[in-house]
């Protein structure tokens, strides 16, 4: 995400209604940021989510709209939520990248909070690029400390980092894995990733592997680079 400055941050507001629109429009131009509106019924994707440093979104009862805007990384979602009431699904999306926010929360409020966010995402930036060494089965930390993996386990990092979308999906991991012939693949899976969770937390609790839907998994919290991008482990076992 590019860093927000007063005079250049580009905002994406979804859902508002014409009293809030007005608000926020008349403040956020007067402090010469790039400000969107759009509604729930324009077609809201991923190429237009990329355009935008933020997105602002208006009581949103739509779980599924919510759920599409949240699976998408290095964007800072902020939800206002009117009147409705912070049910227990909300509440769990709060821990990944959805910050809830009163509706009546004034513009300048928003505006520091968004500052604050992306202080403390670009002071840690630097200390979150790692590397995964796939040639010696190694995940190099930004201290340069090392963490050892076993062949499965550095092809499932290596498989995750690597997909085109927000996280892998299990059938594409037992794919890569070359264990989709054997009949104990799906225990295979699970065993595998619980331990590798737990080796990576236990060497740096910045690092976590999140599960999906129950359905995939990607790694949070740091970035990771892969050398070399060749495959060298042809039996990911």
């Amino acid at each position: 995400m590019k860093k927000i400055q007063n005079n250049n941050a580009l905002i994406l507001c979804i859902g508002f209604n014409s009293l809030l629109e007005s608000r926020f429009n008349t403040y956020f131009t007067h402090k010469n940021y790039t400000i969107k509106f759009v509604s729930y019924t324009q077609n809201i994707d991923q190429n237009l989510i990329d355009q935008f440093d933020v997105c602002l979104i208006y009581s949103v009862d739509d779980f599924d709209t919510i759920r599409n805007l949240i699976e998408l990384k290095d964007k800072e979602i902020i939800c206002l939520m009117g009147k409705i009431k912070f049910d227990c699904s909300f509440m769990l999306l709060t821990d990944n990248v959805i910050y809830c926010l009163d509706s009546e929360t004034h513009p300048k409020d928003i505006e520091l909070f968004i500052i604050k966010l992306q202080a403390k995402k670009d002071s840690s930036s630097n200390l979150n690029n790692w590397l995964l060494n796939t040639e010696k089965g190694e995940l190099i930390a930004s201290d340069n400390s090392c963490l050892s993996l076993t062949k499965m386990e550095t092809t499932i990092v290596k498989s995750i980092i690597k997909s085109g979308s927000n996280y892998i999906n299990r059938n594409e991991l037992i794919l890569a894995l070359k264990i989709h012939s054997n009949p104990r693949a799906e225990l295979i899976l699970n065993t595998t990733i619980s331990r590798l969770r737990k080796k990576l937390t236990d060497f740096d609790s910045a690092i976590r592997i999140k599960t999906w839907r129950r359905n995939g998994y990607s790694l949070e919290g740091v970035n990771i680079s892969i050398k070399p991008t060749h495959d060298e482990f042809p039996d990911g076992q």
